[in-house]
């Protein structure tokens, strides 16, 4: 298995550190480094390994551990790209959090908005690791943190081409990253998977679907906190979902001690024709708008 390989590769590792002149610390905290990337990606969850088969992605030690934060820290890849990007003496780089947010706002219109959005967010990452590889006080390890947030967003990338996206959305005065999954259906006609965390925020999964006339949906939290501000919003996220006037508009809001993020990642696909999958388009990324919008609003101080 996997897990047997990792444990032979790092037996050899072993082996090479005994052999290591006393005086190679460098080399040798280097590879002791290396050993604990490869313990740490030996252990990962099942939910990283799913992921990684689902969309099928590399199982290589980076991937694994990219994945692995992107479950555990959903808002990490955000919040430490900005912040690297204003540690850097690169003034250019000063506005790329606002810029990012705004490319972000104005793609949930269709899967082609949103890859150019993604290929901004990955053009930004390159351009704060050039900037931090051409500053001598950056350390080893930040720019092996850079290294990290670049591969998560080659996996997000990657993932994007099946309609699955990271998207950071600022809720209240922190960035919070969002999982949004388009999930295309003849029968349900399809619906939009929401997730995201934070501090304030707490764990929470939403799910709006359109079937025939109706659109319904759910929020369920382990924040009261949340589920009340989503509550007072409820009017007006109803009237931008409502494609025509008198659409019928259902959300149910559920309290949960313990809401698993990751057993709302299932896979659906199914097969629809051209034409429905058109109008589904329209209406499905209307809807995630709609959501995302809503969240933007929120009065949660994080």
């Amino acid at each position: 298995s996997w897990a047997r390989d990792v444990y032979k590769r790092q037996e050899q590792f072993k082996q090479a550190l005994e052999q290591l002149p006393e005086d190679v610390n460098l080399q040798k905290s280097y590879t002791e480094q290396e050993m604990a990337d490869y313990r740490n990606s030996a252990v990962a969850s099942e939910e990283v390994y799913k992921m990684l088969e689902q969309y099928d992605l590399p199982k290589t030690v980076s991937t694994i551990l990219a994945a692995q934060e992107m479950i555990g820290n959903r808002n990490g890849m955000f919040r430490k790209l900005f912040a690297k990007a204003i540690d850097t003496e690169d003034v250019t780089l000063a506005d790329i959090e606002q810029q990012v947010l705004e490319e972000f706002a104005e793609a949930v219109k269709s899967p082609e908005d949103m890859a150019k959005a993604q290929k901004v967010l990955a053009e930004t990452a390159e351009n704060v690791m050039k900037s931090m590889k051409n500053e001598s006080n950056v350390t080893s390890l930040d720019l092996k943190e850079m290294r990290m947030v670049q591969t998560q967003i080659e996996l997000g990338t990657k993932m994007s081409k099946e309609e699955t996206y990271q998207i950071p959305v600022l809720v209240g005065d922190s960035v919070t990253g969002v999982s949004l999954k388009i999930v295309r259906g003849k029968e349900e006609k399809g619906r939009v998977d929401i997730l995201f965390e934070g501090e304030a925020l707490g764990r929470t999964a939403a799910q709006i679907s359109v079937k025939g006339d109706k659109i319904e949906g759910y929020i369920v939290s382990d924040s009261q906190a949340t589920l009340s501000a989503m509550r007072e919003q409820e009017e007006a996220l109803s009237g931008m979902l409502k494609t025509e006037e008198e659409q019928e508009v259902e959300i149910r809001y559920v309290h949960a001690k313990d809401v698993d993020l990751e057993k709302f990642s299932a896979k659906t696909t199914e097969t629809f024709d051209e034409e429905q999958s058109q109008t589904q388009t329209k209406t499905l990324y209307h809807m995630a708008e709609s959501f995302l919008k809503t969240l933007r609003s929120l009065e949660i101080s994080q």
